[in-house]
């Protein structure tokens, strides 16, 4: 089955404002992969010599490294587009936000 688009509706999907501010969200998330991957490396390392010198890890450490792998989860399933969840910096840190519903877009009654 061929899905088929007119040049319309591919005008309008083109010059949609809330694509456009996806990808600049995406953009910024992407960003915020790479700091995040930086920063649970270094907890990689720090959690490596907590346990060679004492043997057991750092609960510190256990939880910043949980917090950082569910933040990457959110931030994963925003790109791929599995939700609309805005993770931080767009909440706050542990949380995410719901994307306010779009508005009726008159566009669709004219078409029906």
């Amino acid at each position: 089955m061929s899905q088929s688009i007119d040049r319309d509706e591919l005008k309008q999907n083109l010059l949609s404002a809330a694509t456009w501010l996806r990808f600049l969200i995406m953009v910024v998330l992407a960003i915020c992969v790479w700091v995040a991957s930086m920063v649970a490396s270094v907890v990689v390392l720090l959690q490596f010599l907590w346990v060679l010198i004492t043997t057991r890890p750092n609960p510190g450490l256990q939880q910043l490294g949980a917090q950082l792998g569910q933040y990457l989860h959110w931030i994963v399933d925003f790109l791929v587009f599995t939700s609309e969840s805005r993770p931080f910096p767009f909440a706050p840190w542990g949380e995410v936000v719901e994307p306010e519903p779009p508005a009726p877009d008159d566009t669709d009654e004219a078409g029906a």
